[in-house]
């Protein structure tokens, strides 16, 4: 057999090694020449033709740790798909939010700071959040910070519209308004081009001298304002502004008449720690070559203006503050004060407070509840949606200011809706009245 050759082969080369080795000694001794010589045999069985490598012959069968592989098994077939249901989602429960209103077109300069819109007040009903979505976000960027803040952004010059959506537990609502990105040259009209310079005259004797005292008297200055004519609130002593809150230009056409106030700029509103804007030259008239701006407490709310007569005031402190705003041009002038009243975002923002109401009252008792504990600070109107033309109705209620009576008329458990309304928006929560016997 194959593998009782390779073993003769292995011992033979062994035999052959140790003769070698006791050849190499040169003069033998005692013990040496008494060592019997290698067997011929082994000698010539070192030329016998090499055993053939491990990879050529096949292990034995009666080894068990050399068999050969098994086949691998064939996989096992995938088990049969098992039908299954659609699980139908739940239908939405609850009203829906609602849009309340229409939201005003908004328009920012190029280049200008973002501005900050309130989107609770444009929605009423359950809102369990608010996202935006602007049309075209090289123009404008639109997004939304708590709470239901809408953050516009502008990029460049150009028309796009933001989407407002409001979701609640039974469905959706929607808002859309238009932002106006504009840069300077846009609220100006574009001035007449000057006339062309006249031909040179021919040259004339010169003019005689004329006397000071014989010169006509100088033409009077075109009509101003007078201050008594402003409201009060623009006329009061203000601190002097820093030198960039006030911008003079150079006239693109002749000036004849001092800038005149053409409406009245209304009361403003921020919140806390946010800025806002005003658009100063939609209130005035005439050739305005400069503006100025002054804040009755610019550590408060401070104040700046750029060429286009563009406000911009941040509310960095709590209370009402007066913003004067001066238009000039050589021949004189025209100022206005308006307000800025900077509030928290609870006297802002129209929103729920708390939990919805559980009342309690007794067959035959009355009792009061206060409305405005249960809506933000900028509620001013309150009132109570009930079955009141029902003759089964369980509760009677009465509401003057922001309380309310309900009178227990016979026992159960009644569903009523309370309201709030501000100056620019209305929400509404519902709440249980039970009635024990």
């Amino acid at each position: 057999m194959a593998w009782h050759a390779r073993l003769a082969g292995v011992l033979a080369a062994g035999v052959l090694l140790l003769a070698q080795c006791g050849g190499d000694d040169g003069d033998q001794t005692d013990g040496d020449a008494a060592a019997p010589a290698a067997p011929e045999v082994a000698a010539t069985s070192v030329t016998a033709p090499p055993a053939p490598t491990a990879t050529a012959a096949p292990p034995a069968l009666s080894d068990p740790t050399t068999a050969p592989a098994a086949p691998n098994p064939l996989p096992p077939e995938p088990p049969a798909p098992v039908p299954t249901t659609p699980v139908e989602q739940p239908a939405p429960s609850g009203p829906p939010p609602v849009a309340v209103g229409t939201m005003p077109e908004l328009r920012i300069d190029a280049g200008g700071y973002p501005h900050a819109l309130f989107a609770a007040q444009f929605f009423s009903g359950p809102v369990d959040g608010i996202s935006a979505a602007s049309s075209d976000t090289t123009v404008a960027t639109a997004g939304v910070s708590e709470p239901d803040m809408v953050i516009v952004t502008p990029v460049s010059r150009g028309d796009a519209s933001v989407t407002l959506t409001a979701s609640g537990p039974g469905g959706t609502a929607t808002q859309t308004f238009t932002v106006r990105v504009q840069t300077g040259a846009d609220r100006n009209q574009a001035a007449p081009a000057p006339p062309a310079a006249p031909a040179p005259a021919a040259p004339q004797d010169p003019e005689p001298f004329v006397p000071d005292e014989e010169l006509p008297a100088a033409a009077p200055p075109g009509p101003s304002v007078p201050e008594e004519t402003l409201p009060a609130q623009a006329v009061q002593q203000e601190e002097t502004p820093p030198d960039d809150q006030s911008l003079y230009l150079m006239a693109s056409e002749p000036v004849t008449a001092a800038p005149t106030l053409s409406g009245s700029i209304p009361a403003q509103t921020v919140i806390v720690e946010n800025s806002g804007t005003v658009s100063a030259s939609a209130y005035f008239r005439g050739v305005v070559q400069g503006w100025e701006v002054r804040s009755s407490a610019p550590a408060s709310v401070p104040v700046s203006v750029n060429e286009a007569g563009v406000v911009r005031f941040s509310g960095d402190a709590l209370g009402t503050f007066t913003i004067t705003v001066t238009a000039k041009n050589d021949v004189g002038s025209a100022r206005y004060g308006f307000t800025v009243a900077v509030k928290t975002a609870d006297q802002v923002i129209l929103t729920t407070v708390g939990d919805s109401p559980q009342l309690v009252v007794a067959v035959g008792r009355t009792i009061t509840v206060d409305l405005s504990r249960y809506f933000s600070e900028a509620a001013t109107t309150f009132d109570v949606i009930d079955e009141r033309t029902d003759p089964n109705r369980l509760i009677d209620v009465t509401v003057q200011g922001s309380s309310a009576q309900i009178q227990g008329l016979r026992a159960g458990t009644a569903s009523i809706t309370l309201v709030a309304a501000s100056d620019t928006a209305r929400i509404s929560r519902p709440a249980t009245v039970q009635v024990t016997g």
